[in-house]
C-alpha cells in the first residue's frame, strides 16, 4: 500500500480530526521522557511539556510540538541543556552527539539571557501514531535522553541561577554576586559553615566585619561560605564591590542600598585624608554604616586591615568596630585546589565534573612536597595554569616544577611588614584569672622550665596575688633577676601561651637614648616619620587578647635612662595609663609588665662573694637587691615587690635540658624533611654523655648552650643517618646513643627502654 493509500484510509477514519490526534498522542508518548505538565492549546494544535523550574533533571529537560499550517507534520522541540556561550566541551563528545543527530534531527542553540539553550528539532507527520511508528518514536526519543545526559554530565558546573544574579541588577557596574559555596557533606564543608553562620549573624546585629587572612585564596573560600550562610538565611547572597578605589561617602551610600552587604577591599579604600587621620576617618566610616544598619564586610590580611583600621596613635580599641573574623586554619589543599579551579573556570562556564576532579588532583600533586603555608599561597596560580591548559586543549598537566618555579620567586620590592583609666576588658580579665589560680599553670611551668621550682613558685604566687586583689586598671608587673639562659625570657613566652595572650619584648639592651625609649614604646612626636603609627606598647595594650611584654636587659643602659625608664613604668603601673608621644593617653590594664634583668657588675659576685660556694637563698636575695638599688628607684622596686631570683641550673637537670633540645631537634628534623618516624627512643645517660663535651661552658651560658648543642647534635645525626639509609627509613623507630661523644642514630626494632 502506498503513502497516498494510508493516508486516504486514515482520513476516511480520523477525517479532519487526524492532525489533532497525532498531536496529543505525540505529546502524551513526550510525558514519558519529560515528566512534568502536558499543555495542549491551540485546539490540539500545539503542546508543551515544562518540568518542575527547582527539579533537578537529567536527560531531555522540556519539550514542545506544533502543527504545520498545511497540517501535514509536526515540529517538535526537545530541550537537551543549557550552558554558558564560551563554555567547552571536550570534541569527542561534540562528535559522539553529532553522530546522533546526524540521524535523528538538527541541533541549534537559542540565546537565554548570558546562557544558550540547546535545543533539537524532529519532524513528525501528523498523523495518528500506528504501533510501529509510536515504537520507533519512542526509540528515537530514547536516543536523544541518553545523549542530552551524556552531554549534561559534560557541561561545566552551572553559573548563578538567575534569582542570585537579578539581586544586584540595580548595580550590575560596580557590584557583583559572590559565588556562594557548593553543598558538601566533608567535615570542612561542616567546619565553614559554623564559621560563616556565625559571621552572618554579626552582619544581621547591624555590625561590620573584617574577615583576615594571610592569602588572597582563603579569603575567597571564606566569602563563598559566607554568601552561601547569608543565602539561606536571607535569601540573598553577599556581593563584591569591584571598583579599584573607593571613599568614605560611596561606601555608604552603595551599603545603604544594597539588598545585601557588600564585601570591600581594605586595600581599595581612599578615604581622602592624612595619614595621621586616617584612625579617625575610617572609625567615622565604621559607624556611619553601622547607624544606617548596612554593615559591609572588610577584607584582606593583617597588614592591609591593621592599616585601613588601626588607627595609629590614638585609635579605637573596640573589638567591634570592626569585628575581625578569621577563617579556620588549616583547611585541607584538596579542598582549596578544587575551590581554586571553579574560580578560574568561571569565566568561562566552570569545568566538566569528570575534568574538576583530574584538574584538583593535578594540582594537589603538584604542591605535596610544599609546606602547608606555601601550598595555600601557590594553589590560586597552580590553578590558573591547568584551567588555562585546559581551555587550550592542548594536554599540559601541571606538575611540581610548576610549584618549584613559583615558589623560587621570593623577592619583593618592599620592605618588611609586620581608653586611659578603664579597667581591663572583662573577657581578658576572666581569662587571666582562669590562668593564674588553675594548678596546672604552675605545674606546666615547672614542666617548660627545669631547675628553677623556687622562683616558677614566687613569679606565679606574684601574678596570682595582683590578679585577684590589686585594682583591675593596674597592669601585673614583676622583676625577675637572674644569670642568662635560666629561663626567664622562656618563662615570660610560657606565660603568655598559658594566658593565651600576645608576647610582646623590648630590648632595653639596644635603647641607646631617651628619644629611641619614647619612640619605640610610646610613638614618635607629631610630623616626625612614621609618627602615625602608635608605639608597641600602645599596640600591645590594644590587643584584644592582652600581652605579657617583657622589658629586657635594662640593666645595660645608662643609670640615668635606666633611672628614665623605670619612672615611666612607675606611673604605668600607678595610674594604668600612658601617654604617648602624640600627647593622648591610653589604658594598659590589659599588660603584663615582666621585667627581666641581670646585675649590674655581673651576677657571678653576688651568688658567690667570697669565692667559697654559693650563697644561701636569703642572704643572695638581699645582696641582688642592694645591687638593684645601684639603678633602680626604691619607689619602682617597692612597686615591683621582692625581687623573684632565678639561681644557676642545679647540675642533675643539665643533661635532662641536654636530651630535651636533642629530641626537640630530631622531631623536627624528621618534619622539615618530611620523613615520618614511628619512634625515638633515647639510650641511657645519654644526656650524661653528651653533657661531657660542653663541660666548662655550660655554667657560664646556661640552658640556652645546652639546648642548641642538643639541636645541633640531632640535626647533624639525622642527616648523616638519612644520607646512610636512602631507603627504608620511613616510620621506623630510631635509636639514639652517644658514639665517642657524638649523637648517633639507628634503626631500633627491639622493645628497648625509651
Amino acid at each position: 500500500m502506498s503513502d497516498n493509500d494510508a493516508m486516504l484510509n486514515i482520513k476516511a477514519i480520523w477525517g479532519d480530526a487526524a492532525p489533532r490526534e497525532a498531536v496529543r498522542e505525540l505529546a502524551n508518548l513526550v510525558t514519558r521522557h519529560v515528566n512534568g505538565k502536558l499543555d495542549i492549546t491551540g485546539g490540539a494544535t500545539a503542546f508543551s511539556v515544562r518540568p518542575d523550574p527547582d527539579a533537578r533533571r537529567q536527560g531531555i529537560l522540556a519539550a514542545s510540538g506544533k502543527l504545520d499550517d498545511d497540517e501535514t507534520a509536526i515540529t517538535m522541540s526537545l530541550h537537551l541543556a543549557t550552558m554558558h556561550p564560551e563554555a567547552r566541551v571536550r570534541p569527542k563528545v561534540l562528535v559522539k552527539i553529532a553522530d546522533v543527530l546526524r540521524q535523528s534531527g538538527s541541533l541549534h542553540a537559542r540565546s537565554d539571557g548570558d546562557r544558550e539553550s540547546w535545543w533539537v528539532e524532529l519532524r513528525v507527520k501528523a498523523v495518528p501514531l500506528s504501533t510501529l511508528r509510536a515504537g520507533n518514536v519512542a526509540e528515537q526519543l530514547n536516543t536523544l535522553d541518553a545523549c542530552a545526559r551524556l552531554l549534561q554530565a559534560e557541561l561545566p558546573s552551572p553559573h548563578l541561577p538567575a534569582h542570585i544574579e537579578e539581586a544586584f541588577q540595580e548595580f550590575r557596574d560596580v557590584v557583583q554576586p559572590v559565588f556562594p559555596a557548593p553543598d558538601d557533606n566533608s567535615a570542612t564543608a561542616a567546619l565553614m559553615r559554623d564559621w560563616a553562620t556565625q559571621t552572618a549573624d554579626l552582619l544581621a546585629c547591624g555590625l561590620c566585619v573584617a574577615v583576615e587572612a594571610p592569602y588572597p585564596i582563603l579569603i575567597e573560600f571564606a566569602l563563598a561560605h559566607l554568601s552561601q550562610a547569608h543565602l539561606a538565611m536571607h535569601g540573598k547572597p553577599i556581593g563584591r564591590l569591584c571598583l579599584p578605589t573607593v571613599d568614605a561617602q560611596r561606601i555608604i551610600q552603595l551599603c545603604a542600598k544594597a539588598p545585601a552587604p557588600l564585601e570591600i577591599a581594605a586595600n581599595a579604600l581612599t578615604l581622602g585624608v592624612s595619614i595621621y587621620d586616617l584612625g579617625r576617618a575610617s572609625t567615622t566610616l565604621i559607624d556611619r554604616l553601622c547607624e544606617a544598619g548596612a554593615p559591609a564586610i572588610f577584607t584582606g590580611a593583617q597588614a592591609d586591615l591593621q592599616l585601613a583600621f588601626g588607627g595609629g596613635q590614638g585609635g579605637r580599641n573596640d573589638p567591634w568596630r570592626p569585628a575581625v573574623r578569621r577563617p579556620p586554619a588549616d583547611i585541607p589543599i584538596e579542598h582549596l585546589a578544587r575551590f581554586a579551579l571553579r574560580a578560574a573556570a568561571r569565566k568561562t562556564g566552570g569545568l566538566p565534573a569528570a575534568d574538576e576532579t583530574r584538574l584538583a588532583a593535578d594540582v594537589c600533586a603538584a604542591l605535596i612536597d610544599s609546606a602547608p603555608g606555601t601550598q595555600q599561597r601557590m594553589v590560586g596560580p597552580v590553578a590558573t595554569r591547568a584551567v588555562k591548559a585546559f581551555e587550550k586543549g592542548s594536554g599540559a598537566r601541571v606538575d611540581a616544577k610548576l610549584a618549584a618555579s613559583l615558589s623560587s620567586h621570593n623577592e619583593t620590592l618592599a620592605g618588611l611588614e609586620q581608653r586611659a583609666g578603664a579597667d581591663r576588658t572583662p573577657h581578658v580579665h576572666e581569662m587571666w584569672i582562669r590562668a593564674l589560680t588553675a594548678p596546672n599553670t604552675l605545674t606546666t611551668l615547672k614542666q617548660s622550665i627545669l631547675g628553677q621550682d623556687d622562683p616558677l613558685l614566687q613569679l606565679f604566687t606574684s601574678l596570682q596575688t595582683q590578679i585577684l586583689t590589686r585594682p583591675a586598671h593596674q597592669p601585673l608587673l614583676a622583676l625577675c633577676e637572674g644569670p642568662s639562659g635560666t629561663g626567664k625570657s622562656s618563662c615570660a613566652g610560657i606565660l603568655a601561651r598559658l594566658m593565651d595572650s600576645v608576647y610582646v619584648t623590648v630590648d632595653g639592651a639596644s635603647i641607646s637614648d631617651h628619644y629611641q625609649f619614647t619612640s619605640i614604646l610610646l610613638g614618635a612626636a607629631t610630623g616626625i616619620v612614621g609618627s602615625w603609627r602608635a608605639g608597641t606598647l600602645e599596640r600591645a595594650a590594644k590587643s584584644w587578647k592582652g600581652a605579657v611584654v617583657e622589658i629586657c636587659d635594662i640593666h645595660a643602659v645608662s643609670a640615668r635612662l635606666t633611672g628614665m625608664m623605670a619612672d615611666v613604668f612607675l606611673s604605668i603601673a600607678e595610674t594604668g595609663s600612658a601617654q604617648a608621644a602624640t600627647g593622648h593617653t591610653f589604658s594598659c590594664a590589659n599588660l603584663v609588665l615582666l621585667f627581666t634583668l641581670n646585675l649590674p657588675q655581673g651576677d657571678e659576685s653576688a651568688r658567690n662573694p667570697i669565692g667559697f660556694g654559693d650563697a644561701a637563698p636569703g642572704f643572695l636575695r638581699e645582696r641582688v637587691l642592694d645591687r638593684l638599688r645601684t639603678v633602680l628607684s626604691p619607689a619602682f622596686l617597692s612597686r615591683c615587690g621582692e625581687p623573684i631570683v632565678f639561681g644557676e641550673l642545679p647540675a642533675d637537670v643539665l643533661p635532662t635540658i641536654l636530651l630535651r633540645g636533642v629530641s626537640d631537634g630530631l622531631r623536627s628534623a624528621a618534619e622539615r624533611l618530611h620523613i615520618p618516624v614511628a619512634e625515638f627512643r633515647f639510650a641511657e645517660n645519654l644526656g650524661h654523655e653528651l653533657l661531657n663535651t660542653l663541660r666548662g661552658r655550660v655554667k657560664a651560658l646556661g640552658a640556652r648552650t645546652l639546648l642548641e648543642h642538643g639541636r645541633r647534635a640531632a640535626a647533624s645525626a639525622f642527616t648523616r643517618f638519612v644520607n646512610q639509609n636512602k631507603k627504608g627509613v620511613n616510620n621506623c623507630t630510631l635509636a639514639a646513643k652517644a658514639v665517642n661523644g657524638e649523637l648517633a642514630l639507628s634503626i631500633q626494632k627491639s622493645n628497648a627502654k625509651r
